[in-house]
């Protein structure tokens, strides 16, 4: 890996310029190692008045990262920064889970009225929750939609508002 750090400024950059949550994990890990291998390092000279060879404390660096980077639950991407930073500590890229589609059935209302359906879900940290529905006739045509960030809230909460928002625009 050929990229270098010149401030925090750039290691944050870089933080955010990552996409995957793995990513992120394993970046984080760098910070959190080569701080404490500093701190190890000082105390060991000015302590122990031993001198630290800086090479066999990269390769510690390495090793640490490589255990929190393999195992941390969190997914990768197929980003290429993602990918060389994971590849540099010999990580694993733990791939999303596979997207699960399950199919159904639309049933129309009946001659001449119209069903909405709606949906509502939370999600995240911080957590996000919005809701939506969609009108169609009984053949099948579009009559109008909705959808709104409601900001945070329960799945539940969501599926509610949903509803009732259904009611309004329907009188």
């Amino acid at each position: 890996m050929s990229h270098s750090f010149s401030s925090v400024k750039d290691v944050w950059m870089s933080y955010n310029n990552l996409s995957s949550a793995q990513g992120k994990v394993v970046l984080l890990a760098v910070v959190i190692c080569i701080i404490s291998k500093i701190w190890k390092a000082r105390n060991v000279r000015r302590f122990e008045d031993k001198n630290i060879i800086w090479s066999s404390l990269i390769n510690e660096v390495k090793i640490e990262v490589a255990f929190s980077g393999n195992n941390t639950p969190k997914v990768g991407s197929n980003s290429i920064m993602d990918f060389k930073l994971l590849n540099y500590f010999n990580i694993k890229v733990h791939p999303p889970n596979e997207v699960y589609v399950k199919e159904f059935l639309w049933h129309p209302p009946i001659l001449q009225w119209i069903k909405c359906n709606t949906d509502g879900a939370a999600s995240g940290i911080p957590l996000r929750a919005a809701c939506g529905g969609i009108f169609r006739d009984h053949v099948g045509n579009h009559k109008g939609k909705f959808s709104k960030f409601t900001g945070a809230g329960s799945s539940l909460v969501e599926e509610l508002y949903g509803a009732m928002l259904t009611v309004e625009i329907a009188k």
